[in-house]
């Protein structure tokens, strides 16, 4: 807090006093917390990304053992 005052030539006080407050602390906290979340996001997005991918890439195999299932043994079902 500033306290200006001064005396008039009567004696009395006059003056102004204001309260200030340094945000940087609380601006670079929030500024931490934004870069956080921009990061923690497009992490994120990248595990996302890779889980799709290896999803496909093990059913792709599983499709093909599938079709080969179904050639060799799908004939006994019609047969029967």
């Amino acid at each position: 807090m500033t306290n200006l005052s001064d005396q008039g030539r009567n004696g009395n006080d006059y003056g102004a006093s204001s309260i200030t407050s340094d945000n940087t602390e609380r601006k670079q906290a929030h500024q931490l917390l934004i870069t956080t979340h921009h990061r923690t996001r497009s992490s994120q997005q990248r595990v996302e990304a890779f889980t799709y991918s290896v999803s496909h890439d093990l059913r792709a195999p599983l499709r093909t053992y599938q079709r080969l299932f179904q050639i060799l043994f799908g004939g006994l079902r019609t047969a029967r």
